[in-house]
């Protein structure tokens, strides 16, 4: 036998210059790549904290025939792009035994995990007597990557981001209640400022111009063209499986080419993005979250049509002192009578005002449903800018999943059960919307019950990933069945 006619791997991957991606997630890339015609899937997640009151926020009736309800009736003209899920319980926080509900409650939500410092070495929850207390809970953060990240990596996406991190409000809490982590102990750095956001994504880029490495690319011959009988030798000397990841490899490498050649690389909605901020803008102050939730909104969606990334996430951190000034609330000091005796003095507070404001407190309700209705009014805003960018053959929104949750349903008791969540998008087909899904939670059904783990295996499988834990696997029975 020549020897010298033998291709190997490595051959070939010498052959190709150095310029070919890892090979493990080739294939996913490749099965995956649709939403509609020539346009990706995309992920992005959106949490918000402190929960809601939630014989406001559930629809009526279910099915498709359910009526939304007054906290997210600003999402009516998108009623049949969405998918309300209720009932869902959060059981990664109650597995921390002595930590702080709000830490537990947020580092579990996209994880399904507890705390990582109460996990041993082999990933087993520790006995209760070795949990970390209240306190020390700041400093941890949830025992594994959180959704975002485990879609970033599976699809390996030659953009420029893996992912993207936004938030609106304050980061001096975000060590403490860190959502989206890369893995255990590695949260990811956010951007709070819309500005700084901008000066990072867009400052120099132009969307109709090719880059310097795009020119380079183009200049050059294809990959694919300069070793092609290199790849048809080891082809056909690969086994079935190994041809069709071979296979994938080269659609990845043909997509690079084409992107590289192609100009700014975005679709037909990539363009600098508009957004306004006053000049005292501060982004710590809550005052400002309106005007810094719809620009985030406006930059983030920007980013994703410009194809800089395809997972994308958005976190709204304040959930102490907000006034929400934009409403006309009166929120900065809740001295309503009738709490017995106590005066709750931020929006925090609030939630906590005894024995209970759905009952008892009809102004200072009504204050919170009309914050509430904010939040699913910025919701509605981002769907739309999705409904509005063109992508492929239909709109970024066909292509999308969008996920919104907050860390409890029962904020006043810090409980985690009956978790508000709301999909949104096609994801390129995989979703049927219009629909209100209601699940019964675990806490109350173990045998019959579900978590947020099995929506996020769900998730998952609406990527194309046949996944059927994720998570903690004590709280984790699979997929949502009717969902995916």
């Amino acid at each position: 036998m020549n020897r010298s006619k033998i291709v190997s791997r490595r051959n070939f991957l010498a052959a190709t210059g150095g310029a070919m991606v890892a090979l493990p997630h080739l294939a996913s890339l490749d099965a995956r790549a649709g939403g509609s015609p020539g346009a990706p899937r995309r992920l992005i997640v959106v949490v918000q904290p402190q929960g809601f009151i939630m014989d406001e926020w559930r629809p009526v009736g279910t099915g498709a025939d359910f009526t939304l309800s007054p906290i997210l009736a600003p999402l009516e003209s998108m009623r049949d792009r969405i998918v309300v899920v209720s009932g869902l319980d959060n059981m990664a926080a109650g597995l921390n035994y002595q930590a702080g509900g709000h830490e537990s409650a947020h580092k579990g939500l996209m994880t399904g995990m507890p705390l990582s410092a109460n996990l041993d070495a082999n990933g087993q929850l520790r006995p209760n007597d070795q949990h970390i207390s209240a306190d020390e809970s700041f400093d941890v953060f949830g025992g594994g990557p959180s959704i975002d990240q485990v879609i970033a990596d599976r699809m390996g996406a030659p953009t420029p981001y893996r992912s993207l991190e936004f938030a609106v409000g304050t980061d001096s809490y975000l060590h403490a209640l860190q959502v989206f982590v890369r893995g255990p102990d590695e949260p990811l750095g956010t951007m709070n400022d819309p500005r700084a956001a901008f000066d990072r994504l867009f400052a120099g880029f132009d969307p109709g111009e090719p880059s310097p490495m795009q020119r380079l690319r183009s200049a050059r011959s294809s990959v694919l063209d300069r070793v092609g009988s290199a790849y048809d030798s080891l082809s056909s000397r690969a086994s079935a499986d190994d041809r069709r990841i071979l296979e994938a490899h080269a659609a990845k490498i043909r997509e690079l080419e084409l992107r590289f050649a192609g100009g700014g690389g975005g679709g037909a909605g990539c363009a600098i993005p508009s957004y306004s901020v006053p000049a005292d803008y501060d982004p710590h102050n809550s005052d400002f979250d309106d005007l810094g939730a719809m620009a985030q909104i406006d930059l983030m969606v920007m980013a994703m049509a410009c194809d800089m990334t395809r997972v994308a996430s958005l976190q709204f951190t304040q959930g102490q002192n907000n006034r929400f000034p934009w409403l006309g609330l009166t929120i900065p000091d809740v001295s309503w009578p009738g709490y017995n005796a106590v005066e709750w003095p931020d929006w925090h507070g609030m939630f906590h005002i005894s024995p209970d404001p759905a009952r008892d407190h009809p102004e200072p309700r009504a204050a919170m449903v009309a914050a509430m209705r904010w939040y699913a009014e910025k919701f509605a805003y981002l769907l739309q800018r999705l409904a509005d960018t063109p992508d492929g053959e239909g709109s970024m929104l066909d292509s999308t999943l969008v996920v919104w949750a907050s860390e409890f349903g029962d904020g006043a008791a810090h409980w985690a059960a009956d978790i508000p969540v709301v999909l949104a998008g096609n994801v390129g087909g995989a979703l049927q919307t219009g629909r209100h899904l209601v699940y019964p939670g675990r806490m109350n059904n173990p045998n019959d019950g579900y978590t947020i783990n099995d929506l996020l295996v769900s998730v998952l499988n609406l990527f194309g990933y046949e996944d059927d834990r994720f998570g903690y696997p004590d709280i984790c029975r699979g997929a949502l069945p009717g969902l995916a």
